[in-house]
């Protein structure tokens, strides 16, 4: 038998790379719309916990490998550039963030404690964005930017006990929040 009690328990999410494509329509000489796309993020999800045996009477604290998460995060963004017709142009961005998640892949080590299954819910939340264009000639330049992105989701989890119905409830709100850093090459 298993008799396991968790408290303090904390989501961590790390770091994930991907190669991202953005595209910018300028509407006026200031304003712009931009988009961001990119290919699939992963990142790895942690539980940092303390974790009781209520039948052996041992506590532990620790961080455990939770599982694995696969989203894509498209990002819309209107733009003000601040110098149009100079050579470094800064801009500064505000938008919106929707993301959606592909695949939520459970470590293998939480079955035998009963959890047999967890989810994300898609996100919508606000982007903001930093950046300057460096001209290199009249079409191409260089681009460098930096975008916060508000991601929470709901994390819902499947708990089987392995004699009652299976269950299946919300956990909490994982944060992902990320910086993203971009560098760009731009026609």
């Amino acid at each position: 038998d298993v008799d396991l009690s968790i408290t303090n328990a904390a989501v961590q999410v790390d770091d994930g790379t991907s190669l991202t494509l953005s595209f910018t329509y300028m509407f006026t000489d200031n304003w712009a719309f931009d988009v961001l796309g990119a290919w699939p993020f992963k990142h790895d999800v942690d539980i940092a916990a303390t974790i009781t045996d209520n039948l052996a009477g041992l506590t532990t604290s620790g961080t455990l490998p939770f599982g694995e998460v696969e989203h894509l995060p498209p990002t819309f963004s209107v733009q003000y550039h601040f110098t149009p017709d100079a050579k470094f142009q800064p801009f500064v961005g505000v938008g919106v963030n929707y993301t959606t998640f592909l695949s939520e892949d459970l470590d293998p080590s939480w079955p035998s404690l009963g959890i047999v299954d967890f989810s994300l819910d898609d996100s919508f939340g606000l982007a903001v964005q930093l950046g300057a264009d460096w001209m290199l000639n009249d079409q191409w330049l260089v681009n460098f930017d930096a975008r916060w992105m508000n991601i929470e989701a709901d994390l819902s989890a499947t708990l089987d006990d392995g004699v009652n119905l299976p269950v299946t409830g919300k956990l909490g709100t994982v944060e992902i929040d990320p910086w993203v850093f971009a560098i760009n090459l731009g026609y």
